[in-house]
Parts: C-alpha cells; structure tokens; sequence
C-alpha cells in the first residue's frame, strides 16, 4: 500500500452514497492529546459510550470557499466560520493506493477498520503520571529520538519507559482548564504525560479512504501568512506519525 500524506476530509465525501461517513455521524471523540493542544471537547455529546474518554470535539474539513472555515461540530453537523479558530482539531484522512490498508480488521455488522502510523493519544492513570515525572525530573527517562510539533513550534520529546512510549507536554486547554480520559483536572502549563499508540483509522475500502477514529490534534489554526493546516498535515504530520527508525551505521 502506498500512503501519499495525510490531509483532511473533503467535504464531498460527506454525501457519497455508502461512505462510511454516510453510515455513520461524522462526529468524532477528541483524544487527550487533542484537549491538551487547545482542543474543544463537549460534556454533553458523546461517540459510541459516555465515557470521558468518548467525549466529542470539532474538526476541520476540506471546503470549497478559501475565505470561509468549514468544520464538523461536535454534533456532527456541518459548520462553517470566518476566521481562524484553534479549538477546532485535526482529523486526518489518508487517501492511499492499493488494494488493502495496514493491519486491516473486517467485522461483521462494523467498518472496517486498520492501524497506520503512531501518535500521542491518552493520558495514563495518575500512579504513572507520578512516576514518569519523578524518574523525568532524575534524568532518567530514555529518548526515542523522535519528536512531535506543538503549539507556537514548539517540538515535544518522545520517551520509552517499560516498552511503551511517551511525550510530556505542558497543557494549553481551551479556556485554561480542562478534565482529562483519567479522570484527572489539568490547568494551563500543568506537565502531563500522554502514550504513544497506533492510529486507528476507519475504512471505506470503495473509495481508497481511510479517515482518524479520533480528532488527533489541536492549537493551530486553519490558515495564516506563513501557515497552512493541509500544507502542515502533508509535510509536518505525514512524517510525525512515522515511527522513528535509528539510521544504521
């Protein structure tokens, strides 16, 4: 299979007869790497379960009209603004080539559904939050070598601890504060620390689509002077989610 880059959802894709996103609502859970990047996240719609990890937030999408933001709210609904707007996320979309996508799962009665590339998803319980910071603050903590784009280009370091992976970042919620997957209440600045895990992406096997389960990413906005989100997901984005690999010697 081959990946071109990442990119957002096209907002016809949204009205294609049998499109997963026709299927389904095209709401979407906000992972708490999103939340902590400035994400807005619902406490009254939810995907799937009311769980606080299902809890919804809004993304952008590819629109026709360069002066108008177009964006899928928490509701699921089609929206549109005027300006920028940070709390509204990333949901990344891969139209790739071939006849089958990574790690592909087919399930009766579900969308199909395939794990490609990695990035920081869900805060772990507050036991290891504790322990990553106080073997981080000893020096401790083992680089990958790999990093990941923040807020104002700020880059984030990953960590490898007990065989899984991690990034500490300083929380940037919307409206300053904001209740995290593990029940925790993070304020702006707080250190927390987020795992690393594989993107899961949905599956429209008619089309060659494959679109992010969650809202990935927040904190950046849809287009300024000498930025531009779809130019960030094809270049910035595409190689972050690939796993680090050592160059051989």
């Amino acid at each position: 299979m081959e990946v071109k880059h990442l990119s957002l959802l096209r907002e016809t894709e949204l009205f294609k007869e049998n499109s997963i996103l026709t299927k389904q609502s095209p709401a979407a859970r906000i992972t708490d790497y999103g939340i902590l990047t400035g994400g807005f996240v619902s406490n009254d719609f939810h995907v799937n379960h009311y769980r606080l990890k299902d809890r919804a937030g809004c993304y952008y999408i590819e629109g026709h009209d360069e002066l108008v933001k177009t964006y899928i709210s928490e509701t699921g609904e089609k929206q549109k603004k005027y300006q920028n707007d940070s709390k509204i996320g990333i949901r990344p979309v891969v139209y790739y080539e071939g006849s089958c996508f990574p790690n592909m799962i087919i399930q009766d009665g579900q969308n199909p559904y395939g794990y490609y590339g990695e990035y920081p998803m869900w805060a772990p319980d507050l036991e290891l939050q504790i322990e990553l910071e106080t073997i981080y603050q000893q020096g401790d903590l083992e680089l990958t070598g790999k990093n990941y784009s923040f807020k104002n280009k700020e880059k984030v370091l990953e960590y490898k601890y007990n065989d899984k992976k991690y990034v500490r970042v300083k929380a940037n919620p919307y409206k300053g504060a904001a209740s995290l997957s593990n029940k925790t209440r993070v304020f702006q600045d707080s250190p927390v620390w987020i795992e690393v895990k594989p993107i899961t992406f949905y599956l429209d096997l008619c089309q060659h689509l494959a679109i992010s389960k969650n809202i990935l990413l927040a904190g950046l906005p849809y287009q300024t002077e000498d930025f531009n989100i779809e130019d960030y997901l094809a270049n910035v984005m595409t190689q972050e989610i690939k796993p680090y690999q050592k160059e051989k010697k």
